[in-house]
């Protein structure tokens, strides 16, 4: 029997150590909040159409046939030439042209070009969607001849799907060293030594986030040198590189300020992990996750990596994207100036 109370008070003492605990919140949170984001974005009407550049040829019977299935995003070009260079520049995935010899209902016969981007899953899907249409329309037999052009080796298509993410996770890790680096001093108190020094507040800040910034960007310069993707617009992807990490860095310098141990600052961190990643993998299957990925800065800095290193965008036009990963990292700044002033005495 006394065993059996001795249970019970321990059980006790845990239970309430557990709900004093950010970390538990966190913990059984998360799962409940990705279990109903994956149950709406996986429910069947939550479904984002493929993008679909169609070469304009509108006295075309399949042309209209296209239009009318609803089953593309459509945009349209004027001639071959053109479509051929959006699939190039990766503006598109793919992109159809139609011959002449199918304006006819009547004519059974004729061809479609469809051009698309090397080992894209989204091209794939126009592809599987024209030929199913094409059945339909024609009949079982399916007389009409496509061909299909394909720009860009399998390689270079890996690299691009998987360069932006791998430097991503690396930009995050900044969150962690930082976050960590933060909660050790204040479990040390030497951060209080850093606050009663001559150093003011935002040289702490800076100071912290240097180092962090350079072991960050050092990896991510080896991760394009050991993957020869120092291409395309080089001085752009730097300056990506520098913007981003100091944003996550930042992040991270906030996280160490406003959690009161390391159990805590990590379930955050896995939160931040999993918010940053999840939306943006996400964007070409659901119009929620693209719409939600929109107010994540981690959208930026995938995009912006695709632009400079595989689409050799010129730094004036990526500027709005580099202008709101400024953003978030100012206000990131300011949180933390603001967050440290105040709680100089709790430090």
């Amino acid at each position: 029997m006394s065993c059996f109370k001795n249970v019970v008070s321990v059980f006790l003492k845990e239970s309430i150590d557990f709900f004093r605990s950010k970390a538990l919140y966190f913990a059984l949170v998360t799962p409940i909040l990705l279990s109903l984001i994956f149950s709406v974005v996986f429910n069947g009407k939550d479904v984002k159409k493929p993008e679909l550049l169609l070469v304009k040829n509108k006295n075309n019977k399949f042309y209209k046939v296209i239009e009318k299935s609803k089953i593309f995003n459509i945009s349209y070009t004027e001639n071959t030439d053109d479509a051929k260079n959006e699939i190039r520049q990766g503006k598109f995935q793919a992109a159809v042209s139609l011959s002449d010899e199918l304006e006819k209902i009547s004519v059974k016969s004729g061809e479609i070009n469809i051009y698309v981007q090397s080992n894209s899953a989204q091209a794939n899907m126009i592809e599987a969607s024209i030929r199913e249409l094409i059945r339909a329309y024609f009949g079982q037999k399916m007389p009409v001849k496509i061909n299909k052009t394909e720009f860009g080796s399998k390689q270079d298509k890996m690299k691009k799907i998987f360069i932006p993410f791998w430097l991503l996770f690396t930009l995050l890790g900044g969150v962690s060293l930082a976050a960590s680096s933060l909660v050790e001093e204040k479990d040390s108190k030497t951060i209080r030594a850093l606050m009663v020094s001559p150093l003011k507040i935002m040289d702490v800040i800076l100071g912290k986030a240097s180092c962090v910034n350079i072991l960050v960007a050092f990896s991510c310069f080896l991760i394009l040198f050991l993957n020869k993707c120092f291409t395309g617009n080089i001085f752009l992807t730097v300056l990506i590189i520098i913007v981003a990490s100091f944003l996550f860095t930042q992040l991270g310098i906030l996280i160490g300020i406003l959690c009161s141990g390391s159990a805590a600052a990590n379930s955050v961190i896995s939160i931040v992990y999993i918010a940053f990643i999840l939306p943006v993998s996400m964007t070409d299957s659901s119009n929620i996750m693209n719409n939600i990925s929109k107010y994540i800065p981690s959208y930026y800095v995938i995009e912006s990596f695709n632009r400079s290193i595989f689409l050799n965008y010129q730094t004036r036009e990526m500027i709005p994207y580099i202008l709101v990963l400024l953003f978030w990292g100012i206000l990131f700044v300011t949180l933390n100036y603001l967050t440290l002033k105040k709680n100089m005495e709790v430090l």
